[in-house]
């Protein structure tokens, strides 16, 4: 079973009651639903897969399992005809129609027992307290059997006695020992009932304080639970304030330092801007240069040959060109041209 199956299962199983029994597929009567199955077919009433639209309503039991991101998670070959009579269903294996692994049966048959467990003690706890019930019910009747008893023993006496203080003429022997015997019956059987009564009001008292002590020790227990609780919060919450500070801090100084760095970018930006500026004026500068040096080579080779030939027609001589000048012999005669 996949780890999104797994989470599936454990959502499907924290919304079923404890009744609810889950057996392996291989030795239940589950039927399977695509990669599901149900565990509780007989009053559940699983239909064909051919289901319709409004049939598919019916699988809502089976939300969010192996669909985390969705409300309900549709089967595909399979639903659920009674959720609300059923919520026995259960993730049990990754493919339909595939057995189960043996720890996954043993998880299916440990979750079974603990639920067997649960459904055991809930029935134990409800017998307990019936039981308890029934006692104090029987208790009851007996103590009104009892009184209702007293009350029509009194009621003889005094019939009794009556009798005997309207008949005294006609006065019985050992009437008056035989009403002394039943007076002395009848104190005793009240002292009994009075120390029945004394002893039940003891038992209540008791019974009493000790609900009133566990109550006491609950509410110690439950405020103590509480006072931790605050604790542990207002600790993580000083905590918490405190990381919010800190995260608040480190955020202004990297703010304050990504001022800076564009500040120092656009400087270097600007910076950049008027090299380049300077860059292309030199460059400018430079090819201009070259170009009044070329022109003015050019125009310097063109006198100098202009000058070569008007002192081939003077006669012979030499002329050229030296650092800038013009310098010759012409018919004997050196001359330099600054």
């Amino acid at each position: 079973m996949t780890g999104s199956a797994a989470t599936g299962a454990e959502r499907l199983q924290e919304g079923c009651s404890s009744s609810d029994v889950r057996r392996p597929l291989s030795n239940s009567p589950a039927v399977a639903l695509g990669n599901f199955a149900c565990l509780q077919p007989s009053h559940c009433g699983v239909k064909s897969p051919n289901t319709k639209a409004e049939d598919r309503d019916r699988v809502s039991h089976f939300a969010r399992a192996l669909a985390p991101d969705t409300r309900v998670a549709w089967l595909g070959n399979g639903s659920c005809h009674s959720p609300p009579a059923c919520r026995g269903c259960c993730v049990l294996h990754a493919a339909s129609g595939t057995d189960l692994l043996p720890a996954q049966q043993h998880l299916l048959e440990t979750q079974e027992l603990h639920a067997q467990v649960t459904e055991f003690e809930d029935k134990l706890a409800d017998a307990r307290l019936e039981n308890t019930k029934l006692k104090n019910e029987i208790i009851d009747q007996k103590t009104n059997f009892e009184i209702q008893l007293c009350d029509l023993q009194t009621k003889v006496n005094e019939y009794e006695e009556s009798r005997l203080l309207v008949g005294s003429a006609r006065r019985l022997p050992g009437l008056r020992t035989r009403l002394e015997l039943n007076w002395q019956k009848e104190r005793e059987e009240q002292q009994r009932l009075i120390q029945e009564t004394a002893t039940l009001a003891k038992d209540l008292r008791q019974t009493l304080y000790e609900v009133e002590r566990e109550r006491d020790l609950e509410k110690l227990e439950a405020k103590r639970k509480i006072d931790q609780l605050k604790k542990t919060v207002g600790q993580e919450t000083s905590d918490t304030k405190t990381k919010v500070q800190e995260l608040q801090r480190d955020l202004q100084e990297l703010r304050e330092a990504h001022a800076k760095l564009r500040q120092i970018n656009e400087k270097l930006r600007r910076e950049k801007d008027r090299t380049e500026v300077e860059r292309e004026a030199m460059r400018d500068k430079y090819l201009g240069s070259s170009r009044e040096h070329l022109h003015q080579q050019s125009k310097m080779d063109l006198l100098a040959e202009e000058v070569r030939h008007r002192v081939g027609w003077c006669g012979e001589g030499t002329i050229g060109w030296e650092n800038n000048t013009f310098h010759g012999t012409i018919a004997g005669r050196r001359w330099r041209s600054g």
